[in-house]
C-alpha cells in the first residue's frame, strides 16, 4: 500500500489463508504501518470458506433474498478496476461471465473528480435495495462452510464449467 492509502484508512481486515501464506515479513511489516498510524488490525485466520457458488440460477425471490441477508455485502466492500463495490462477489463473477461488463454494474466507477457526487453515489449503492447481478449466482454470506482445501484440476474444471454457464443465463 503506498502511504497517501495507509492515510486513507483507519482499519485494516487481513484475511490469513493456509495456503499461499501471507509471508511474516509482510506481516510485520503491516503491524508497524498500522501501530504507526493508530488504525486498527482485524487478522482473520480462514481455514473454511463459505460455498457461495449456486449449482442453479437464483430467482427474482431469492437473490432478493440472499441480498436482504447477506453480510458480505455490508463488510467486504473493495475497489477494483476502478468501480467501487458494496460485496466482493461480482469482481469474482465477472472472471467467468461471458460479458463481464455485465457485473461491472454491480459496482460504481470511482473516477469522479466531483467527489461530492461520488460519495452520493456510494452512499446510494451501499443503500440500495434491489439484487446485484452477481446475487443470482450467490448464496450468499449465510452459506455452507467447507474446509479449505486445495481442489482437483477437474474440480476447477467443473466449477468454471458451471459458473460459465450461470453468468450467461444472468442477463
Amino acid at each position: 500500500m503506498t502511504p497517501r492509502s495507509w492515510d486513507s484508512i483507519q482499519m485494516l481486515a487481513v484475511s490469513l489463508y493456509p495456503e499461499p501464506a501471507v509471508p511474516k515479513p509482510l506481516i510485520r511489516y503491516m503491524s508497524r504501518e498500522a501501530a504507526r498510524r493508530g488504525i486498527q488490525v482485524s487478522w482473520k485466520v480462514q481455514d473454511k470458506f463459505t460455498c457461495l457458488d449456486r449449482d442453479r440460477l437464483a430467482t427474482h425471490e431469492e437473490a432478493r433474498g440472499v441480498f436482504n441477508s447477506c453480510w458480505i455485502r455490508h463488510r467486504c466492500n473493495s475497489i477494483k478496476d476502478g468501480r467501487f463495490y458494496c460485496c466482493t462477489r461480482p469482481q469474482y463473477v465477472q472472471k467467468f461471465a461471458p460479458v463481464p461488463e455485465w457485473f461491472c454494474e454491480d459496482g460504481v466507477e470511482v473516477h469522479d473528480e466531483d467527489t461530492g457526487s461520488l460519495a452520493l453515489r456510494i452512499q446510494a449503492h451501499l443503500r440500495g435495495t434491489e439484487p446485484l447481478r452477481s446475487c443470482y449466482l450467490c448464496q450468499g454470506g449465510d452459506a455452507p462452510l467447507e474446509t479449505q482445501r486445495q481442489l482437483h484440476p477437474r474440480e476447477v474444471a467443473a466449477k468454471r464449467e458451471r459458473l460459465v454457464t450461470l453468468a450467461a443465463a444472468v442477463q
